[in-house]
């Protein structure tokens, strides 16, 4: 087995702590921790493909969450927690069952349960930590119901709650489900290895290093197959919506980064 370009880890945690702290100053992010929690998503060395696939400042927002910070609790009450509800929508349009998900969630992944740290904690920085709450969002919407022995009666499509307000302008509801349809699309066009390696590492949090075992080959081969497999998905995404009439370069651009964020959710609810 090969290195495969693998660099360290250390210059790009300094880069995402002062992303963090610019962005939110009043954030407190212990740098070992963050360290700590890098080396159990990628190891160290990594390679560039690896570290280019984490987002480093939500990784180090989750660790301040760990932490109990209460800037960062703020940040995600506002920012992540209440943006849920046009996703649980979907499933229950009844404000108050969102809010029984809300806080369902709140107390799952904030409150530690005595054995185990909060379960944001387990956020691997695959994708933005705002569409991973909402997937964990949507999850246990359909667990409430089927608890409730109620049917969920979603069709799995997703949300515009997971679009930025600002991207709301360019990305038209129509728009918003031809993504959808596109990015089935191309993750069905994927070669089962490729496809069964997105689904283990995206939505069934394995670790690239252990995905490597399976398949007998190095982690930095897995962290490229990712890679390639994410950016044949991005292709497909654009090209269709190049070819779609009326579709401009700002709601182009906006599908794609939207893509990068959706990958998990459309992996969980790609039918098979």
């Amino acid at each position: 087995m090969t290195d495969e370009g693998l660099v360290p880890i250390a210059p790009r945690i300094e880069r995402a702590l002062d992303e963090a702290r610019a962005r939110w100053p009043e954030l407190q992010v212990d740098p070992t921790h963050l360290t700590a929690r890098v080396l159990q998503c990628v190891g160290d060395p990594a390679s560039e493909a690896e570290l280019e696939a984490l987002a480093l400042v939500d990784l180090a927002w989750s660790v301040a969450l760990a932490a109990g910070d209460a800037e960062a609790v703020a940040l995600f009450e506002r920012e992540v927690l209440a943006s849920i509800g046009g996703a649980v929508a979907r499933i229950d349009r009844d404000a108050s069952f969102a809010e029984v998900v809300r806080q369902e969630l709140r107390v799952k992944l904030l409150v530690s349960d005595g054995q185990n740290g909060p379960r944001i904690a387990a956020y691997a920085g695959r994708g933005p930590l705002k569409h991973w709450v909402i997937v964990a969002a949507i999850r246990l919407a359909y667990d409430l119901k089927r608890r409730r022995g109620d049917d969920a009666g979603a069709d799995g499509e997703i949300d515009a709650a997971i679009f930025d307000d600002a991207e709301r302008a360019y990305v038209r509801a129509e728009s918003r489900a031809l993504l959808k349809q596109w990015m089935e699309e191309g993750l069905r066009a994927l070669d089962d290895k490729r496809r069964g390696v997105l689904h283990l590492y995206f939505v069934e949090d394995v670790a690239s290093e252990a995905i490597a075992r399976m398949y007998g080959v190095h982690r930095g081969t897995v962290a490229r197959w990712i890679e390639e497999a994410r950016e044949s998905v991005r292709v497909h995404v654009r090209r269709r919506a190049l070819a779609t009439p009326g579709m401009g370069p700002e709601g182009v651009d906006s599908l794609l980064r939207a893509a990068d964020g959706h990958l998990s959710l459309s992996l969980s609810l790609l039918r098979s």
